[in-house]
């Protein structure tokens, strides 16, 4: 019999090339996410939201921003990836004890630099089960490139089979 412990080892040590769970029978695999033109568009619709409201700590996404069409998912979840990065912080990561409220967020300093172009940052990480696993090789991307990096279902898969 598998313990629990020996279980959850087995699968962190099959991350990269994908392993089925010893508990659940779901596949589990760490994939390669690149900073992509929808995460891009609403770290940048965050940023002139916060110039026009400049009073204001922390915004809901999902409320304070119009439905984006060409992120149907929702743009919450795009924007919530930007963390990784260091270009948003989540109002329960950093104030854990005053957060009831999910789906707050705020731009970080790192974040408006990288919107006005004067830095840029690593294109893609590593994440699985929302842990972040690292930066995926050493290309960079700034605001304009990232901005015209589409989304590719097919470029996700495809890293996922080679890690």
């Amino acid at each position: 019999m598998t313990t629990l412990e020996e279980a959850r080892t087995f699968v962190r040590e099959g991350l990269e090339k994908g392993v089925t769970c010893l508990c659940c029978g779901q596949h589990a695999q760490r994939y390669s996410r690149k900073l992509d033109s929808l995460m891009a568009r609403g770290l940048v619709r965050m940023y002139a939201w916060f110039r026009e409201n400049p009073g204001e700590r922390w915004m809901h996404v999902e409320r304070a921003l119009k439905p984006d069409p060409l992120s149907p998912g929702g743009i919450g979840r795009q924007v919530a990836t930007l963390k990784y990065w260091g270009l948003v912080v989540l109002k329960k990561d950093e104030e854990p004890d005053d957060a009831p409220v999910r789906g707050l967020y705020r731009i970080t300093e790192k974040g408006e630099r990288f919107v006005r172009g004067e830095i840029s940052v690593p294109r893609s990480i590593f994440v699985y089960n929302d842990t972040f696993y690292g930066f995926d090789g050493q290309e960079h991307t700034d605001i304009r490139k990232a901005l015209t990096d589409s989304f590719s279902y097919e470029e996700l898969m495809c890293t996922a089979a080679v890690n």
